[in-house]
């Protein structure tokens, strides 16, 4: 039983009391709990004067930010290299990663600004979580540890979930029956909380996307900003719309398309698809799938939708592939043709999402690897290899998975197919190389000068033209 929120926060927080910014108002002869009560009465006040003056309010917002918000030197050159294109510069990916930052802690404060009646203990307790707070993983149904090289915006709000958070807190303070709240609460962490209520909700949302009729909804310009985040926020979507920035670039260019299926009273409320597009043509399609893929019940509807774009024969082979991916999971017995499709040995599986379709991975988990790929290649199972300890042996004519050794020499033998990546920046010698027939994916050997002696097909990219220097030579 807590007698307090203050002595709440002194347990949650054990040194929340000698702070140095709670320090500031406090007497060394004070005990934590009158530590943190008197810090408290100091941020309500200090709040709720800056809440009435909107300069102030945005002073007071970007203080916040200058503590909170990622800093362009700590975002990390990987990830920046990743999100270049030739139509996306290194200050733009910048620029794009901080104001998602801002834009989503915005939202927060401004609703913990907005709640007048809660007490401030309820209100640190809020920030101090979604400060912590980094992106939501979906499997493990929980947010990451947030930290200074973060490139995610801050937690999605959802109003609804929050204030049921609240209201469930508040039982901790002068009541003895913690049951009362779920075991999720036991750590009393409102990271914790939020992401047991949000993805409850979100699955609660998949359950009941059971009815598919529904209508589209067209946004465009700016005008439109406001009405699109009204209609898809504290819907599940995971969708990067629903922050203010994201969704102002966008639409200063752009068009975006909702799909909205019926809910019980008929209203088209729950969003299913969103479709971003340029003069008719598609940029991005997002479903509320895991990885924000295509639910298959939506296939046929995206289908009639693409007859109004252009050039829609990639997004027609995603679709495709989705619905393979969906007889396969009714199928035991698969031709060599079903396995080169599934462990995408002559291509990459499509998807419309940030990720793949993870049906992908649970199909091949209910298979036996080793059996599929010797019986596509024709060969005993002995000869397939899945690891890298496998491949000390010279008699393995396939390995499966992707090759990547930062070593002047290596210490296994490549077999004759390679279902995956070769990547050996630092290799100047192709011992362990003779064998190599067949790299399904790219091939990267920047040392390598002279000629692999069976080599004959390279079906990704062939990074230094391995196979162009050897067809000159002979």
């Amino acid at each position: 039983m807590y007698d307090s929120g203050e002595e709440f926060l002194n347990e949650l927080y054990k040194d929340l009391h000698i702070s140095k910014i709670v320090m500031h108002t406090a007497l060394k002869s004070d005990t934590p709990v009158e530590k943190i009560s008197k810090y408290l009465t100091r941020l309500d006040r200090i709040v709720k004067k800056a809440h009435q003056n909107e300069h102030d309010w945005h002073l007071f917002k970007s203080l916040c930010h200058s503590k909170y918000v990622i800093k362009k030197e700590d975002i990390k050159e990987e990830y920046i290299n990743k999100n270049i294109s030739p139509t996306f510069s290194r200050e733009q990916v910048i620029y794009k990663v901080t104001t998602a930052a801002k834009d989503s802690l915005d939202t927060w404060i401004d609703f913990l600004g907005s709640l007048d009646q809660e007490a401030m203990w309820i209100k640190l307790w809020i920030f101090k979580g979604i400060t912590s707070m980094g992106n939501y993983n979906e499997q493990r149904k929980a947010f990451s540890r947030r930290t200074k090289h973060t490139t995610s915006p801050f937690p999605m709000f959802d109003s609804a979930i929050t204030l049921n958070i609240i209201d469930k807190i508040k039982l901790l303070i002068k009541i003895d029956d913690k049951k009362l709240i779920n075991e999720a609460i036991n750590s009393e962490s409102f990271a914790k909380l939020y992401a047991y209520y949000f993805s409850e909700k979100r699955e609660q949302i998949l359950r009941d996307a059971i009815k598919n009729s529904g209508e589209w909804v067209h946004y465009e310009g700016l005008k439109d900003r406001v009405k699109l985040r009204k209609d898809i926020i504290g819907k599940g979507t995971l969708w990067c719309i629903e922050n203010r920035e994201d969704v102002k670039q966008l639409l200063e260019n752009d068009v975006i398309d909702i799909y909205f299926s019926y809910d019980e009273n008929n209203r088209p409320t729950n969003p299913r698809l969103a479709i971003v597009s340029n003069n008719k043509n598609i940029k991005e399609i997002r479903g509320i799938e895991h990885n924000q893929n295509i639910e298959p019940a939506m296939l046929e509807i995206l289908e009639r939708k693409l007859l109004s774009y252009n050039q829609t024969e990639k997004v027609q082979e995603i679709i495709n592939a989705s619905r393979k991916l969906t007889l396969l999971t009714e199928k035991e017995n698969y031709t060599k043709s079903d396995i080169e499709f599934l462990y995408e040995i002559r291509e990459k599986i499509g998807f419309f999402g940030y990720g793949k379709d993870e049906r992908i991975e649970f199909l091949k988990s209910k298979r036996n690897v080793k059996a599929d790929l010797a019986y596509y290649f024709d060969c005993n199972i002995e000869k397939i290899a899945l690891t890298r300890e496998e491949l000390v042996k010279s008699d393995i004519y396939c390995y499966y998975g992707d090759i990547s050794e930062t070593g002047e020499k290596l210490n296994i033998i490549l077999p004759n197919y390679v279902v995956g990546d070769v990547r050996c920046p630092s290799l100047i010698s192709i011992t362990g190389l003779e064998k190599l027939e067949v790299v399904t994916n790219d091939l990267l050997l920047p040392q390598i000068n002279e000629t692999l002696p069976n080599l004959k097909e390279i079906w990704g990219h062939d990074t230094n033209k391995v196979l162009k220097k050897q067809e000159k030579r002979m």
